[in-house]
């Protein structure tokens, strides 16, 4: 005969409350072990996952940095020291990736144009990996449009959940870049643009008085119809982009690699002028060649436009 009692049942009914807390209590130190195994875990794969590009905050709040490189056509002017545009931006980029931002910040990478790129579009916590992708770009051939490449900017900023955004952008300040903002439609882009991230703007560009360009059009051919009984004339336009004026310039005539002519031009300050040429193709087939200045790294550090390209297909 079993016989119960009240202070019997309360020390069962508190023994079963009892068991339960530890097994909570023990759920929670074994949650809590699991935890800090797996903390050791992450922190020696750290470097692995961020090789790979996976997300891993630092111990400071992160940051969403969209570094802005110019590598439009002017880009290539070269210095006084002898150094690109461009140049100098890539030391600026690297500066940024290595010193600025830190362990955990996300990047992307835009090339400035008039056709912007996203070299980096989705956001990297891989900074090394970003910093090699500036080293490897060139200068292009393409003009500067600054609203163009804020347009992309502003999308990608906009895409990104990350609360902490910054803008580094990286350029020569060439006054053309801007015409495309001077529509009435820009002002109010520009306005919201300015609220979207935190904007620090490093001008790399040359020196005013340096950015004397010359630059020489493609040639036209005056002749519809070449062959080697006919003299073929040859024009291309030269212009100065400068407020210099410069007397007596050398122009040749380049065919299959050799110089076969030279003449003289006059430019006036923010002017053009005509280069011309009398040349006998001796052969009926396609001839190549160049007008080019003469000399044209001692008058001019963009030195990439100094000389144009043809082909003239001569007939019998």
């Amino acid at each position: 005969m079993v016989v119960r009692w009240a202070a019997m049942e309360f020390l069962r009914l508190s023994q079963e409350r009892q068991k339960r807390r530890l097994r909570i209590e023990e759920l929670i130190l074994l949650l809590l072990r699991c935890l800090i195994v797996l903390s050791v875990v992450m922190a020696f794969a750290r470097p692995v996952l961020r090789s790979l590009g996976f997300p891993i905050p630092g111990v400071n709040a992160r940051v969403y940095a969209i570094v802005v490189v110019d590598n439009s056509f002017s880009m290539g002017l070269k210095g006084a020291d002898g150094k690109s545009s461009f140049q100098r931006a890539q030391s600026a980029a690297q500066e940024i990736f290595t010193k600025v931002l830190k362990p955990g910040d996300a990047v992307s990478l835009v090339l400035l144009s008039n056709k912007p790129e996203e070299a980096i579009g989705s956001a990297s916590y891989d900074l090394s990996a970003a910093l090699k992708r500036v080293q490897s770009a060139k200068v292009g051939s393409r003009a500067t449009d600054y609203l163009e490449t804020a347009k992309t900017v502003s999308r990608l900023l906009k895409a990104s959940k990350i609360p902490a955004k910054e803008v580094y952008w990286l350029s020569d300040d060439q006054s053309g870049a801007w015409e495309s903002s001077r529509r009435e439609s820009a002002k109010s882009f520009w306005k919201e643009f300015g609220t979207l991230a935190r904007l620090t703007w490093v001008s790399v560009g040359t020196e005013a008085k340096e950015r004397n360009n010359l630059a020489v059009e493609p040639p036209i051919l005056a002749n519809q119809l070449v062959t080697p009984q006919l003299s073929a004339r040859l024009e291309a336009q030269l212009d100065n982009y400068s407020d210099k004026s410069y007397s007596a310039l050398l122009v040749n005539l380049i065919v299959e690699g050799k110089k076969v002519g030279t003449t003289q031009v006059n430019l006036p300050p923010n002017g053009s002028a005509t280069a011309r040429f009398l040349y006998r193709f001796a052969q009926p087939r396609t001839y190549t060649g160049k007008i080019e200045l003469q000399n044209s790294e001692d008058i001019d550090r963009l030195t990439a436009d100094n000389s144009a390209p043809f082909a003239v297909p001569v007939r019998e």
